[in-house]
Order: C-alpha cells, then sequence, then structure tokens
C-alpha cells in the first residue's frame, strides 16, 4: 500500500511539472508571436503603411529658402501653384517643410489657404503650439483652434511637417483637413472655393527667420 502510495504522488508530481511545462512553452510561444507582431507593427510604420495618402501623386517640389519678418505682426508670402487657376484641380494636397531658425521664439509659421479678403490660416510655434484661424484682411482673425499646445509639434529648431488637403465639392464648399507631422490637427468646411495659397509667418516680438525647405504640391491628372 506505501508503494502504491508513492506511485501515486509520483506520477500526480509528474503530472503537474508535465503541466507547468506546458504551460511555460505555452508563454514562450505567446512571447514569441507577440514579438513577432510588434516587430512587423514597428517595419509597417516605419515603411509608412498608416501614414495619410495624397490627393494624388507628386506634381513639383519648391524650395523656398529661408525669410525673416522684422517687425511685430504677420506676413503673407504668395505662391505660385503649377497650374493655372481656371484648370485648378478639384482635390489637391500640399506639403510643406519649415523649421525655425533663429530669432523670436514667440512666432509663428505655415500655412495660409485663399485670397485677401478671406484666408484659413494652420501655423505652428517653435515653442510647440499650434493654431487654426480664418483672416479676414482688416478684421481680427477668428480663431477655429485657438493658439494651444499640441503635443505632436517639434519645438525649438527642429523641422517640422504641415500638410493639407482640399477637397473642392460640386456645391461650391470645400472640405480641408490639416496635418502636422502626418498626425490629424483639424479638418473642416469653407463656404467657397479657396483661391491662391501663401506661406505665412508672425511675430509677436523681435525679428524671426524661419527655413521654409520644401513645399510638395499633389494632385491627381
Amino acid at each position: 500500500r506505501r508503494r502504491f502510495v508513492r506511485c501515486a504522488v509520483n506520477m500526480g508530481e509528474q503530472e503537474d511539472e508535465l503541466r507547468a511545462a506546458r504551460i511555460r512553452h505555452g508563454l514562450k510561444l505567446s512571447a514569441g508571436g507577440l514579438s513577432v507582431l510588434a516587430a512587423v507593427a514597428i517595419l509597417l510604420i516605419a515603411a509608412g503603411v498608416f501614414d495619410p495618402k495624397t490627393l494624388g501623386p507628386l506634381i513639383q517640389t519648391d524650395r523656398l529658402g529661408a525669410h525673416t519678418l522684422k517687425q511685430p505682426g504677420d506676413v503673407f508670402i504668395p505662391l505660385s501653384a503649377p497650374w493655372a487657376s481656371a484648370a485648378a484641380p478639384n482635390r489637391f494636397s500640399v506639403r510643406l517643410k519649415a523649421a525655425y531658425q533663429e530669432g523670436e521664439l514667440d512666432s509663428g509659421f505655415g500655412l495660409a489657404l485663399g485670397d485677401g479678403s478671406s484666408r484659413l490660416v494652420v501655423a505652428l510655434s517653435p515653442l510647440g503650439y499650434v493654431t487654426v484661424q480664418r483672416d479676414g484682411g482688416d478684421d481680427p482673425p477668428t480663431y477655429l483652434l485657438p493658439w494651444q499646445t499640441w503635443p505632436h509639434v517639434r519645438p525649438g529648431p527642429a523641422e517640422n511637417e504641415l500638410w493639407l488637403d482640399v477637397d473642392n465639392g460640386n456645391d461650391g464648399r470645400t472640405d480641408v483637413t490639416a496635418w502636422i507631422n502626418r498626425e490629424l490637427l483639424w479638418r473642416g468646411e469653407l463656404d467657397k472655393v479657396p483661391d491662391g495659397l501663401s506661406l505665412w509667418l508672425d511675430t509677436y516680438g523681435a525679428a524671426v527667420t524661419v527655413d521654409f525647405r520644401s513645399l510638395e504640391w499633389f494632385a491627381a491628372p
């Protein structure tokens, strides 16, 4: 009887050890599978699979260079589109890469969509702030997104990417989507088709210089 009890205990211990070994093996397989999935996700992110898509292929790249604003206020720097105004596409994207270079940190830079009487300004600051505003010429701007911190802005002299998607509908209205560093910042609607695109530069104090490194234009043929 003692021998039987001893055998039963040994068999129970072996079953426990076997069960524990199976659990350890399953955990190793699970950990390995998660590592593979994480590696695949990192590769896909690095390849830009999850990035927003432009509204058409690349048409033109402009090298704009540095611009300096010497006194408080803002300035609009008109840009030349790679198409005639009469043949403007209904859907297009513009992608600006720019960086604060020197001077006043309490400043901003970005893109302005529209003409002198009505512009939509999307901008960021080297202090880490962003804004979306309507500029009506002589009237004070209307803030759709007041100046506020945003975690995806790269502060100081780091390069930032500002991207606008413009989709002109058949009803005379225009959908605009703004991205900063491939992260969605704002989406809204304009009550008329915008005419023109400008760089926007602003300072609230001393002179500021911003390097507008490149502007890419995208549109479907």
